[in-house]
């Protein structure tokens, strides 16, 4: 399992920097294949929260989509609320995962 840290550029690729910028929802694709399964925060700030929030969001989607098989969340109560501070992708990306992705591969460095 690849752990992922968010911080202020991990949902962004060195190619994103450029001019030709690239689907979040592909690029989250592209490090579940490569690995990267479990998502967390331990930056607290509101805009990292917010980044991660948006990622929670998106696996979600994915998930939704039948992009990806399985997901486990973690959460924990703050001020009266749940919150998730830990999304874990299980068994990787489905075969329509890795069909959407092999589609758009020539967009993503190797």
């Amino acid at each position: 399992m690849t752990f992922a840290r968010l911080t202020g550029t991990d949902m962004m690729t060195n190619g994103a920097k450029d001019a030709k910028s690239k689907s979040p929802l592909l690029e989250l694709l592209k490090r579940i294949d490569d690995g990267v399964t479990i998502y967390e925060t331990f930056d607290r700030t509101p805009e990292r929260l917010r980044e991660f929030s948006d990622t929670v969001t998106r696996l979600a989607e994915m998930k939704e989509l039948g992009l990806v098989r399985q997901l486990f969340t973690q959460t924990r109560s703050s001020f009266g609320e749940e919150q998730i501070t830990m999304v874990m992708v299980v068994g990787g990306l489905t075969e329509e995962g890795k069909r959407l992705l092999s589609t758009d591969s020539s967009e993503f460095p190797s």
